[in-house]
C-alpha cells in the first residue's frame, strides 16, 4: 500500500506540472563540522536530504552537485539531465562524501557557477534557459581567505544575479552550529530565502529544502503557465498496471489575480501501450557506429575519455549512451579520436522501445523557458516563513527598505504546514471529502478493488490487453498472494498509430478510454481513493504546504546504466 507517508507533492506527475523544467545545483557543506554531533552526525541526515531532493527531480530538469569545504568538487563539468538513472547514480555519489576541513563559501559558489556556465557555453539540446535553482546546506560559519567576508560572498552573488535574472538562491541552515546571523544576512543581502532545521531533525530538513518549488510554483501562476507535459514513465501506487507515464497540468482558480494555484490534473497511460507503439513505428536505422546521434552527428568507431579507450554508444560519466563525433555536437576538447586528437561527442540516439518512449516524452515535455519574472517582494517575503527580511539591517549597515505587506492578494502565496500532532487518515495533502480508507496496518484502500494486498488475480478485461502481463508479473512478487492469475487477450481496439499520434492524442485517449474505465470503478468505492497515483484517472491534490513526506513505494529503478563518475 501506499502507507502513512505517501505525499503525492513528491510523485513525479506533481513535480512536473507544479515547477516545471528547472536546473537545480545542490551545494553540500562536507566540512569537519558535519561529523557532529556524536552519534548522529549531521553529514547523514545531510545525505538523507539531499537524496529525496534528487529524487523529486524529473526527467526534463537538470541537476548538478556541489561539495565543498576548504575547496569545492562538483559531480560533473556540465548540468546533465536528470533521468532516472542518473539521479540513481548521483545518490551514490552524495552516499560517498566524507566530511573533512574548514567551510569555504565563496569557493563553492565559484565552483556551481563553473559548471552552469559551462553548460550554457556549450548550447546543450536540453539547456531551454529555464531558472536555475541553487540549494546551498551548511552547518558552519564561512572561512575566508586574505581580505574576503561575508560581504565578498553577497558581492559575488550579487554580481551573478545581475548577469543572470533567471537564478534563484535558497540557504538552508542545519544545527545547533549554525551561524543563523550570517546565513539571514546573506539571504536578505541577496533577496533570497533562508531557512534553519533544528539539529537531527532529517525529516524536517527533507521538507524544508524541499519547499524551494513553492517559490516556482508561483512564479508559474504569476506568469499563467497551463501548458500539458509528460511525466516520465514511473511506478504506480499500487503497481498493477506496470509502469505509467502521465500527461500533466498545473490547476489554478483564475478567478483571482494573479491565479491561485490549487494542484495538478494528471491522465495515466500504460508505458507499455506506448512501447508497443514504438516497436509497430519504422524507426530509422540508429546503427551506434554510424547512425546519426541527438543533434544529427555520426558518431566515430572508437575514441578515449579520460584515459579509458570507449565505444559507442558508452554510458560512461553520463545519464545515457553517447559517442564521440568529429566537427560536431559539443567541442570541448575532452574527448580524443584514435590518434590522441580531440574531436566532439554528443548523446546517441535510443535503440531500444524502452529508451525510446522514455526519449520521446522527454523531448516533447522540455519547456522553451523564458525564465518566470521574480515575485514582488512581499510575496517573497511571506514565502520566507519566519526569517523574514523586511527592515533588517543589511551586512554594511545599510537600512533597508521596509515594505507594505498588507496587499491582500499576498495572502494566496502564504502556505502554511499543517502538520496533525499524530498520524492520521487525512493527510494534508487530501482534499476534503476524499480522504483514503486506511487500517490499522498501515495500509490505504483496503479491501476495495485497488487493495494490492488483496489482488490475486488479473482480470482478462484490463485495459489495455498488455497491462496483464503486467499484473501477473508483479503479482508474482507477492508471497502472500495464492490465487491464480489468469487472463485472456482482451478486445481492446488495436493499437496502429506510432508513438508520436499516441502521444499527440493522448488526452482525448485517456478521458474516453483509461480515465473512463477507472471512473466506473471509483463509484464503487463510494470514493474512498483519494491517493492520486492509485489508478489511472484524473488526479488533483491541495496547495502544497511544507510538510513533504516521501512516498512508501520504491523509485523506479534505473534501465542499467552504471554510475557515472565525477569529472
Amino acid at each position: 500500500g501506499c502507507g502513512r507517508n505517501y505525499d503525492p507533492r513528491l510523485r513525479p506527475w506533481f513535480m512536473q506540472a507544479a515547477a516545471g523544467t528547472k536546473n537545480v545545483v545542490l551545494i553540500l557543506d562536507t566540512s569537519g563540522s558535519m561529523r557532529l554531533p556524536a552519534g548522529s552526525p549531521r553529514m547523514g541526515v545531510a545525505k538523507a536530504a539531499a537524496k529525496t531532493i534528487i529524487d523529486s527531480l524529473v526527467h526534463t530538469d537538470t541537476v548538478g552537485l556541489v561539495w565543498f569545504n576548504t575547496k569545492a568538487q562538483s559531480e560533473n563539468n556540465y548540468l546533465v539531465q536528470a533521468t532516472n538513472s542518473y539521479r540513481s547514480s548521483m545518490g551514490a555519489r552524495v552516499d560517498s562524501l566524507e566530511p573533512d576541513s574548514s567551510t569555504n563559501y565563496n569557493a563553492a559558489f565559484r565552483k556551481a557557477f563553473e559548471v552552469v556556465d559551462a553548460t550554457d557555453s556549450q548550447s546543450l539540446p536540453y539547456d531551454k534557459g529555464c531558472n536555475t535553482v541553487y540549494l546551498f546546506l551548511t552547518d558552519g560559519a564561512p572561512v575566508y581567505e586574505g581580505t574576503e567576508d561575508l560581504g565578498s560572498t553577497i558581492d559575488l552573488i550579487n554580481a551573478r544575479k545581475q548577469s543572470h535574472t533567471e537564478e534563484l538562491f535558497f540557504f538552508f541552515g542545519l544545527g545547533d552550529d549554525t551561524p543563523e546571523n550570517t546565513l539571514h544576512t546573506l539571504a536578505c543581502d541577496t533577496d533570497s530565502i533562508y531557512k534553519q532545521v533544528e539539529e537531527g531533525d532529517e525529516m524536517g530538513l527533507t521538507r524544508t529544502m524541499n519547499s524551494y518549488y513553492e517559490t516556482l510554483a508561483a512564479m508559474r501562476a504569476r506568469a499563467q503557465m497551463t501548458n500539458v507535459t509528460w511525466s516520465e514513465p514511473y511506478v504506480s501506487i499500487p503497481n498493477i498496471w506496470g509502469k505509467v507515464a502521465s500527461a500533466v497540468t498545473p490547476v489554478y482558480d483564475k478567478s483571482q489575480e494573479p491565479w491561485l494555484f490549487l494542484g495538478v490534473a494528471a491522465a495515466d497511460l500504460p508505458v507499455c501501450l506506448l512501447e508497443e507503439a514504438a516497436a509497430a513505428e519504422a524507426k530509422p536505422a540508429r546503427a551506434p557506429t554510424v547512425g546519426e546521434t541527438v543533434q544529427g552527428c555520426s558518431c566515430e568507431r572508437s575514441f578515449t575519455y579520460q584515459g579509458q579507450s570507449l565505444v559507442p554508444c558508452t554510458s560512461f560519466h553520463w545519464n545515457t549512451g553517447w559517442c564521440g563525433t568529429v566537427s560536431c555536437g559539443v567541442c570541448d576538447g575532452q574527448v580524443l579520436d584514435s590518434t590522441g586528437a580531440p574531436i566532439c561527442w554528443d548523446e546517441c540516439h535510443a535503440t531500444d522501445n524502452e529508451r525510446y518512449v522514455e526519449e520521446m516524452l522527454r523531448t516533447m515535455s522540455l519547456e522553451e523557458c523564458s525564465a518566470y519574472a521574480p515575485l514582488e517582494e512581499c510575496t517573497t517575503e511571506r514565502l520566507r516563513g519566519d526569517k523574514t527580511c523586511n527592515g533588517r539591517e543589511t551586512f554594511r549597515g545599510e537600512s533597508r527598505v521596509v515594505a507594505d505587506c498588507t496587499n491582500p492578494d499576498d495572502r494566496i502565496y502564504s502556505w502554511k504546514p499543517k502538520v496533525p500532532e499524530a498520524p492520521a487518515m487525512n493527510q494534508d495533502w487530501q482534499m476534503e471529502g476524499f480522504a483514503a480508507t486506511m487500517d490499522t496496518a498501515n495500509k490505504c484502500m483496503t479491501g476495495t478493488k485497488y487493495d494490492d494486498e488483496q489482488c490475486d488475480s488479473c482480470p482478462n478485461e484490463m485495459y489495455p490487453s498488455c497491462t496483464v502481463d503486467e499484473c501477473i508479473s508483479n503479482l508474482q512478487f507477492r508471497e502472500e498472494s495464492t490465487g491464480k492469475c489468469e487472463g485472456e487477450d482482451s478486445n481492446d481496439e488495436e493499437v496502429g498509430a506510432i508513438i508520436a499520434g499516441v502521444i499527440g492524442s493522448v488526452i482525448f485517449f485517456c478521458c474516453i478510454g483509461v480515465a473512463s474505465w477507472c471512473c466506473c470503478c471509483r463509484k464503487t468505492q463510494n470514493k474512498q481513493s483519494a491517493n492520486q497515483n492509485q489508478h489511472p484517472g484524473l488526479h488533483v491534490t491541495d496547495p502544497p504546504n511544507q510538510p513533504y513526506e516521501p512516498y512508501a513505494a520504491p523509485p523506479p529503478q534505473p534501465y542499467g546504466n552504471p554510475p557515472p563518475q565525477p569529472y
